[in-house]
């Protein structure tokens, strides 16, 4: 072999080599770094030495799309379950101060004490106080649910915002990997860009990653929605400012879900969007937050009827109203935000008398003030069992404290199933990312193969070195 040629391959082994150990301090430097995929070096014989041919990015696009479907049922159910907390946390639990069993059970001992002593006025005004209370209680409740809808929407619009401008960041990115592959050039970098931007939009919508020629993707939904092929598709949504019981898809009060204009479901299995937080988002708005509503407006309406009873009121109104108004035919959505004690038992009112609480709303005068039959019937109204006359609650006869019980019992069982769903979830994504974790960058390895391109780099250096000496040997003669 011609020293030439010798000088050929030593020079070829040391640019390889050189190569090799920029791309294994590449993987080492990143290992800790979200969405990188492990680089090798791809080698192939030539006809003097060796020939850098490219950079091979190692990534297991199976495992990569498992977890990415897991981590958006993690947030499609994580997503449900914090809301459905934060109205179970409203409403509260008994002997929990503030809350709307603790309120019921207040008020219904301020009618035992008032009927025990009916003519000491403080005692019907604790009764007063404990009315006011737990029309409070379903008042901050239905507000809370409201605010549950109106944060919704306002994530729903900031969610298609994001997916947007991460479908143009995915567009933008195929193009310049598609560009930089004519020339042969690597693209790693790029590709763990477009990598961390589809992870984002994942967590929102489930995503299919399909890949294209020139590494370019495409991202389609699991039900068959394509997001991108090519252009990026745009979604449409306008959100909502203040939001109220009875504003719903359906009525078109509310917007719905366009993609490139066209009008997309929203509420079904088989949704585009289906399975990650967005489509959780749309669920608390639309089903989710106004079935709890329907629920505590049950509770609220069955209350107030409990008091419009004409033994114990003759009058339209009883001690509890829908804002000052009796109860209607048709029961309307949201009564638990209007509930509101009666104002002609109040004495702050102009027309309101404290002792109508103990002779009766519809009283026109002061009746004996050791009368206690009112106070008492009122206590009885609470314990007597009846059932809630619409709304998801069961058809069970209860006495009140025994609805609001089966209120919490259904909130909680919706969250304790979205809870149990996100853990399994959780579990499932945190098991794939360990599996795509150990496809990536070992340290260990690393090491072990910078030593082995430290050796085949003293060696061709050793190689050059070699040649130098004899021809300086050669010019000395």
């Amino acid at each position: 072999m011609s020293m030439a040629l010798s000088m050929a391959n030593a020079l070829s082994g040391l640019t390889a080599a050189a190569k090799s150990a920029e791309t294994v301090s590449a993987n080492v430097a990143n290992v800790m770094t979200e969405g990188y995929g492990r680089r090798e070096v791809i080698l192939t014989s030539a006809s003097a030495g060796v020939k850098v041919v490219g950079i091979d990015r190692i990534a297991d696009a199976s495992l990569r799309g498992d977890r990415r479907l897991a981590e958006a049922g993690v947030a499609n159910a994580q997503t449900k379950a914090d809301s459905l907390l934060r109205i179970e946390k409203q409403i509260g639990l008994p002997d929990e101060p503030g809350s709307l069993p603790t309120a019921l059970a207040s008020f219904d001992l301020s009618l035992i004490e008032a009927a025990s002593q009916p003519g000491v006025q403080s005692r019907l005004e604790g009764v007063l106080r404990a009315a006011e209370n737990v029309a409070t209680s379903f008042n901050a409740i239905s507000d809370k649910i409201q605010n549950e809808r109106m944060m919704a929407d306002q994530a729903i619009g900031l969610a298609v915002e994001q997916i947007n401008s991460a479908l143009e960041q995915v567009e933008e990115l195929n193009s310049q990997i598609f560009k930089l592959n004519v020339l042969n050039r690597d693209t790693s970098t790029l590709q763990d860009n477009r990598q961390r931007v589809i992870d984002g939009i994942a967590e929102l919508i489930p995503v299919k990653e399909v890949a294209r020629d020139g590494g370019r993707v495409a991202l389609f939904t699991p039900t068959g929605g394509v997001l991108i092929d090519g252009p990026a598709g745009t979604l449409g949504f306008s959100s909502t400012g203040l939001i109220t019981p009875d504003m719903t898809l359906a009525s078109g009060r509310l917007s719905g879900l366009t993609f490139n204009g066209n009008p997309v479901a929203t509420g079904t299995t088989y949704s585009p969007v289906a399975g990650g937080r967005l489509a959780a988002l749309f669920e608390i708005r639309d089903e989710i937050a106004p079935r709890a509503q329907s629920a505590v407006d049950a509770v609220a309406h069955n209350i107030i009827e409990r008091f419009e009873d004409t033994a114990l009121n003759p009058g339209p109104t009883g001690l509890f109203t829908d804002d000052q108004l009796p109860l209607g035919a048709a029961p309307e959505v949201g009564i638990a935000g209007r509930m509101s004690v009666n104002s002609l038992v109040d004495p702050d009112d102009p027309d309101g008398r404290i002792w109508r609480i103990r002779d009766g709303v519809a009283a026109t005068s002061p009746g004996p003030v050791g009368d206690n039959q009112t106070l008492t019937a009122m206590s009885e109204a609470l314990e007597t069992s009846t059932a809630v006359a619409f709304g998801p609650l069961t058809a069970v006869a209860r006495p009140a404290s025994g609805l609001v019980g089966e209120l919490i019992s259904f909130i909680s069982a919706d969250r304790q199933t979205t809870e149990s769903i996100a853990t399994y979830e959780g579990a499932r994504a945190e098991t794939l990312t360990i599996q795509e974790l150990e496809g990536g960058v070992d340290t260990d390895q690393e090491m072990q193969k910078l030593i082995l391109v430290e050796q085949a780099y003293a060696a061709n250096a050793r190689v050059v070195q070699t040649i130098d000496e004899l021809l300086q040997s050669l010019l000395r003669i």
